[in-house]
């Protein structure tokens, strides 16, 4: 059973807090230029925190040019809590750096930057190129490449991270091979990338505006907006088990999630990662959600795992569909009306 994996989880913590970006390095580098970078320590919503709550944080640069070299430099602190990093570019073909606070108990995320071009001279500071954080998952590391600032689905949530453990945990059971997976709401893609990893088949699916990070990070992306049908690949390929993480936190999501899971008969399984942010907010639309599902799954669902983090409670959630109502496209929704 593998639900009987998750029970050890249920009180398991997660990273509570991140570095970020705030200005990032220049897209390209010059040798024996000095450049200069600073971070913030935000939390899981992206909001930056006082400078009380991280005391170290550490940059190890990494220079290609055959045999990869790091070193690690020292950040000093400045004003609001943020670190700044100064550094004299040396002569080699990139430079990546690794941003990290060095505590014992893992609870801050760090970050990396991609590997940035070396040239004879320095660009005007632009966008980064590439922002990674890496997430250990199952004993298996994943890189994710974000985009702070772009969408809301643009950098990993906490539910995201836990919904990405429970899908591991299951693996041993061989609960994922060869199973057809959809990921609604998948934001960057680590719950699909995980579930991918341990023989899925997988099409990670999003907002149309919210599909940058995912199509860099994910190999089968469609997109695919809360109350409207999915598209013919999706619909052709039928899936028969849906995973969303932190998508019920908008007044319509519940109606729209549950229309489109209407669109999709052939989903059997819902594995459903909730953020219970404000206690009444939070409850009506789980509330809702569930009732809006009433008809086509069984309840009420399974708890898997549930974790306090800074803000909020992430609980995640079993739902399998009743063996006792036919399976037609958007039942769900026409039994309400």
């Amino acid at each position: 059973n593998p639900c009987s994996l998750l029970l050890p989880m249920l009180c398991s913590r997660r990273p509570l807090l991140r570095l970020r970006f705030w200005r990032a390095p220049p897209a390209e580098l010059g040798r024996g230029e000095a450049v200069s970078f600073v971070v913030a320590v935000a939390d899981e919503h992206g909001d930056e925190l006082g400078s009380d709550e991280v005391t170290d944080v550490r940059c190890v640069v990494r220079r290609g040019g055959g045999a990869v070299e790091e070193e690690v430099g020292t950040m000093t602190k400045c004003a609001g809590g943020r670190w700044r990093f100064r550094y004299v570019v040396p002569s080699t073909t990139t430079v990546e750096f690794v941003v990290e606070a060095p505590r014992d108990d893992d609870d801050v995320l760090g970050v990396r930057s991609g590997p940035l071009a070396v040239g004879e001279v320095v660009k005007t500071a632009g966008p980064l190129l590439r922002h990674f954080r890496d997430f250990t998952v199952g004993g298996r590391q994943f890189a994710v490449e974000e985009d702070f600032g772009a969408s809301v689905g643009a950098h990993v949530w906490n539910a995201g991270v836990c919904l990405a453990e429970v899908v591991a945990a299951a693996a041993a059971a061989d609960k994922w091979r060869g199973r057809r997976v959809l990921e609604l709401g998948a934001g960057c893609g680590l719950v699909s990338k995980v579930a991918s990893a341990h023989g899925a088949a997988v099409i990670a699916t999003d907002r149309g505006d919210s599909l940058g990070p995912l199509r860099r990070n994910c190999a089968a992306v469609c997109a695919l907006d809360f109350g409207t049908e999915p598209c013919d690949e999706v619909r052709r390929w039928q899936p028969t088990l849906a995973l969303a993480a932190d998508v019920l936190y908008g007044a319509t999501a519940p109606r729209d999630l549950a229309t489109t899971l209407g669109y999709l008969p052939t989903v059997d399984e819902i594995i459903i990662a909730h953020t219970e942010r404000s206690p009444s907010s939070a409850k009506d639309h789980w509330t809702q959600f569930l009732d809006l599902l009433a008809p086509s799954f069984r309840l009420p669902p399974t708890e898997l795992k549930r974790t306090a983090t800074r803000q909020s409670t992430v609980a995640i959630y079993r739902l399998r569909r009743r063996t006792d109502v036919v399976r037609t496209s958007t039942t769900t929704m026409r039994d309400l009306e």
